[in-house]
């Protein structure tokens, strides 16, 4: 079992593992890295206000009529973006201007 081409052993804390592959770097189960975690959670950030603004835009185009709660559904969806880094030099003005802008 220890001479498998998937099985190797971690250099950091000796045990015995299968390779994960993230980002084309190879990272042991058992420790995983700090930057690892982080980028892994900005990520989820960054698709869930993606998808929290694509659904608030469709409920604009579905009923007019609810229409300041999506526009509060996007600016929430903005801040979690301009939270994540993704947007951190603009300002909530400028967001919207990227967000519509053809």
């Amino acid at each position: 079992m220890d001479h498998s081409p998937h099985n190797v052993r971690c250099k950091q804390c000796g045990r015995l593992m299968v390779p994960r592959v993230h980002h084309g770097h190879s990272e042991c189960p058992f420790c995983l890295s700090p930057n690892w975690d982080q980028e892994r959670s900005a990520f989820e950030l960054k698709f869930f206000a993606l998808m929290l603004i694509f659904s608030s835009l469709l409920l604009i185009a579905a009923r007019p009529a609810v229409c300041p709660l999506a526009l509060l559904l996007v600016g929430l969806g903005l801040w979690i973006l301009r939270k994540a880094n993704v947007l951190k030099d603009c300002s909530p003005r400028q967001a919207l201007r990227l967000l519509f802008r053809r």
